[in-house]
């Protein structure tokens, strides 16, 4: 019998965002292919990777692992040649994901039993200034496009208020009917009209807009939202 010894990433409690343990290398239109690094902290002899996605996946290929699962679950077991890994060395796990229609986000993988990322999240009150990356939900995509949503609570009342996006690739325009637009590129900026600029404790602003790229699918990797020294609560909640 095989026993499996559970290891972890550096960091010791999962987060929602998945990209400190993966990322996207490639991307067609009904494909992408990914990699999941993850720094091994005691010898293993064999190991198990389970995936979630947001949505169904028709296949999902590796060389390194045995696959099963379909729909929104899928695992990789390790092979018998590439079972042993060595404390101290970092693991790169290469799967190529296929699908149609829009691409399939990973909302959790688990690595060996210990989870290393999942969406569902609670709550929790931010300071001025922090990143919400985790409050963005996807609505709906089309080839080129996808409309976007970001909630955010008051918990005092306020005036005016400042979104900064950060995407991982370039986007060619961000138009949004709540606030005044500038940047380019991968970074950008929306402030607050005067028309939406109040904000009042406990009530939830649902900030929508659209992104439009002709390059690779940007997902956004840094949501900064400011207020004049105002506490807030990002609300986290599964990425679609």
């Amino acid at each position: 019998t095989t026993t499996t010894m559970k290891t972890s990433t550096a960091t010791t409690m999962p987060g929602f965002d998945c990209s400190s343990v993966f990322s996207i290398e490639s991307e067609e239109d009904d494909s992408w292919h990914g990699l999941i690094s993850i720094m091994i902290m005691e010898d293993i002899s064999s190991w198990e990777v389970i995936l979630e996605f947001d949505k169904d996946v028709e296949s999902l290929e590796s060389p390194l692992g045995e696959i099963s699962g379909s729909g929104t679950s899928w695992v990789i077991d390790s092979k018998g040649f590439d079972g042993e890994l060595v404390e101290g060395n970092v693991f790169e796990l290469r799967f190529e994901v296929y699908f149609s229609g829009r691409s399939p986000n990973v909302i959790e993988i688990i690595f060996n039993d210990v989870e290393l990322c999942d969406g569902d999240v609670s709550p929790t009150t931010s300071p001025p200034g922090e990143e919400c990356s985790e409050t963005v939900v996807i609505e709906s995509e089309d080839d080129g496009k996808w409309h976007g949503l970001v909630v955010i609570l008051p918990t005092e009342d306020a005036v005016g208020w400042q979104i900064e996006l950060g995407f991982s690739s370039n986007v060619d325009s961000l138009v949004s009917p709540l606030g005044t637009v500038t940047g380019s590129g991968k970074d950008w900026v929306v402030v607050s009209k005067s028309w939406d600029q109040d904000l009042t404790a406990g009530v939830a602003l649902e900030f929508r807009f659209e992104v439009y790229y002709s390059g690779p699918r940007p997902v956004v990797v840094k949501v900064n939202f400011k207020l004049e020294e105002i506490p807030f609560v990002c609300i986290k909640i599964k990425q679609y």
